[in-house]
């Protein structure tokens, strides 16, 4: 009876087992079936785009050759600018700020609107005229040490929890391309001039002063407290307790005194005075230091030699690419030209 029962189980175990098998095999021959195509539908395409440039080669060739002489042209009667940096580092105002201050200049360039940028910046039409470019950036700090290791040229970096890189929040690099360099100079001059005029600038700066000045009092205070605990604790507590103890409690009646208060161990303060003070050399250092509200590292400074227009933007690679694509649509055209005609007549 048991055998009887036992049997259908077991058949049904392995016509499951079976099954699952099939089904598995199934799956990984249609993946490879499914990877095969794809395979060979890249090199039948691969095998038909080469045909088809080797038919059509001197038209395509005709059209790259097209794009590197005009691109070479563009370049060689493009005018001719130059780039100088300057570094800023901030104190009482965040870098952010006035990133984004300097940047309205930017917008205001790369619109071409000379007359706006020469109000703003107090220069002539004509110096305003020579700026193609004015642009604050972000320092990237990659490995921690407080050294730009980067520049964000394209102030779109965000953090990662992978490579753990930052922005450097108290220094920050504006790049100035211009036509004329003879107007650097005046461009720096007037342009720090204006980083000056960042709303409410001033009483920014009065605010961290009087906090400082606040915090150093508060302090001095503090210490003049832990010098007259220090007196008490080290010099004249013991003193105290000895005379409060000579003779108080006779020998014959040491059983019938009552228990004198715990004595406290002697509180040392020194490190406390010590850390006080770190930090009030380090308030007077701050507001003596960085109490303005910004410093130039590096100022533009006058250059000499222009920008190589080919190696900064790739213009002949960017128009042989451009002639390549009209060159293969020519093609195409050509050879289905009777289709279209066709078409059009219908």
């Amino acid at each position: 009876m048991t055998e009887k029962k036992d049997t259908p189980q077991e058949i049904d175990l392995i016509e499951l087992f079976s099954r699952m098998g099939d089904g598995i095999s199934n799956l990984f021959t249609r993946l490879f079936n499914l990877i095969w195509q794809i395979i060979l539908w890249f090199f039948n395409a691969g095998v038909a785009s080469l045909k088809f440039g080797l038919k059509n080669s001197p038209i395509i060739i005709l059209f790259a050759a097209l794009g590197l002489v005009y691109g070479k042209y563009t370049i060689n009667n493009a005018e001719p600018y130059y780039r100088t940096n300057a570094t800023i580092q901030t104190f009482t105002i965040g870098s952010s700020s006035l990133i984004e201050y300097t940047n309205k200049l930017k917008d205001i360039s790369e619109q071409g609107d000379s007359i706006a940028l020469s109000e703003i910046l107090s220069i002539k039409p004509n110096e305003a005229a020579s700026i193609k470019g004015i642009e604050a950036y972000w320092l990237i700090d990659k490995n921690k040490d407080g050294v730009a290791d980067e520049i964000d040229y394209e102030n779109k970096f965000e953090p990662d929890t992978i490579n753990n890189w930052e922005k450097i929040n108290g220094r920050f690099l504006v790049q100035l391309l211009i036509y004329s360099p003879e107007y650097i100079t005046t461009i720096q001059d007037k342009f720090e001039k204006y980083l000056f005029t960042y709303p409410r600038l001033e009483q920014i700066t009065a605010v961290k002063k009087r906090n400082l000045n606040s915090e150093i009092k508060r302090i001095d205070s503090e210490l003049e407290i832990l010098d007259s605990l220090k007196q008490y604790e080290y010099f004249i507590k013991d003193k105290e307790k000895l005379k409060q103890n000579i003779g108080v409690i006779p020998l014959d009646k040491i059983l019938l005194s009552a228990a004198t208060e715990e004595d406290k161990p002697t509180r040392l303060l020194h490190d406390i005075t010590l850390g006080l003070d770190k930090q009030n050399q380090r308030n007077i250092a701050a507001l003596e230091l960085e109490t303005e509200p910004f410093r130039f590292i590096s100022k533009f400074v006058n250059v000499t030699q222009p920008v190589d227009i080919e190696k900064e933007n790739h213009i002949s690679l960017k128009y042989i690419a451009f002639a390549l694509f009209l060159g293969i649509i020519f093609s195409l055209f050509l050879r289905n030209i009777k289709s279209i005609i066709q078409f059009i007549k219908e």
